[in-house]
């Protein structure tokens, strides 16, 4: 094994949750062997398994395994492996993947829940934070429930390097802690208003409609997708003098009024307003297509999880095995985003892995070093 790659070198720095007596496998083993079988295509413990039986003599050739591991095994010690540990593993892997892409991050918080995991009527909730450009999710944290993601946000907020970004939350963290948080953390937040707010969202409502009626939009841009015609326009004001409560919400620049109307082939048409605080200066571009991005958690991540790796159909509920897998999952999407190319789907590429060890090689970059 070499020691020195940046992989293993993180894996060795995942905490080992058993005692020495009890252990024939050394923890990176099963984690090697696990990220390589998930970036194979498998999505069960027997298939893990299968993977490091059938491709034993590729496995050995970066470690050297006292004998196969079995299911049992891959699911003792995923429930064993302290998540935060994982997650440290996660923004280790992302941050060799950003040092290499050398862009400069945005960031959406979104939250998912694993359907699989419930038990008792509760199933895992977690957080994702999702850099729009280089496309990869930077962190995640669990939380007990939707309900405590208000809690939740600024922590996670706080294990990343958030320096120059903007950050965009859905309705329900529109907080101002985490606003405080983000300006903490050298950041900017778009912050969407909605029920929760009900008298800043009225209050807004009625600044950016009169401002709607009374001038053309900052900010209009038309596409066709999914067959139907989408116009989109943004307004934004940084005359804050109407709105009584500015003060309470740190560094607020900018309010926004966003409106998005559909036209569909059989002429149906949809309209909906949208009402934002923004740390932003007043810059409608930048604003709308912020605004825009911060659903690509929602189709570029939770997404790729379900239909790609099928997170949504596993079944391990136990303990700490059902987020383990959700964190590398996601380092796994990151790899695999990492090396994709318009000619490729992400299945065709875990296929191809699956059938040739040289090119899981290359996901993996065992052959750079």
């Amino acid at each position: 094994m070499n020691e020195n790659h940046v992989l293993f070198r993180l894996m060795l720095a995942v905490k080992e949750p058993r005692v020495a007596r009890t252990r024939v496998y050394e923890l990176v083993h099963i984690l090697f062997c696990v990220v390589a079988a998930m970036l194979s295509g498998a999505t069960t413990f027997t298939e893990m398994a299968l993977f490091a039986r059938t491709r034993r003599a590729w496995i050995e050739k970066w470690i050297k395994l006292p004998d196969i591991p079995s299911h049992d095994t891959f699911n003792r010690v995923l429930q064993l492996i302290d998540p935060k540990t994982l997650e440290d593993f996660l923004r280790g892997v992302t941050e060799w993947l950003v040092q290499a892409t050398g862009e400069q991050q945005s960031i959406a918080v979104d939250g998912k829940t694993l359907r699989g995991s419930q038990r008792e009527g509760k199933a895992i909730h977690l957080l994702n934070a999702w850099a729009d450009r280089t496309r990869l999710v930077i962190g995640q944290r669990a939380v007990d429930g939707k309900s405590n993601e208000i809690l939740a946000v600024p922590q996670l907020l706080d294990s990343l390097l958030l320096d120059g970004c903007i950050v965009t939350v859905d309705a329900l963290n529109t907080q101002t802690a985490t606003a405080q948080k983000i300006i903490d953390k050298g950041a900017d937040y778009i912050l969407p208003l909605k029920g929760n707010h009900p008298t800043h969202q009225s209050v807004v409502g009625a600044i950016m409609h009169d401002i709607a009626t009374t001038r053309a939009p900052d900010f209009e841009q038309v596409g066709k997708n999914h067959g139907r015609l989408e116009t989109r326009r943004c307004w934004v004001t940084s005359d804050l003098s109407l709105f009584l409560e500015k003060d309470k919400w740190p560094k607020l620049q900018t309010l926004v009024r966003l409106d998005r109307t559909r036209r569909f082939a059989d002429g149906r048409e949809t309209s909906e307003t949208a009402l934002f605080l923004s740390s932003l200066p007043a810059d409608a571009p930048t604003i709308a297509h912020a605004i825009r991005q911060h659903w690509g958690v929602e189709n570029q991540c939770h997404w790729c999880l379900d239909v790609i790796f099928r997170e949504d159909a596993c079944r391990a509920r136990t303990r700490n095995a059902a987020q383990n897998l959700s964190v590398l999952r996601v380092c796994l999407l990151n790899l695999l985003r990492r090396h994709k190319t318009p000619a490729d789907s992400f299945r065709r590429m875990i296929m191809h892995a699956a059938l040739d060890p040289t090119y899981l090689e290359t996901l993996l970059d065992l052959r750079q070093n």
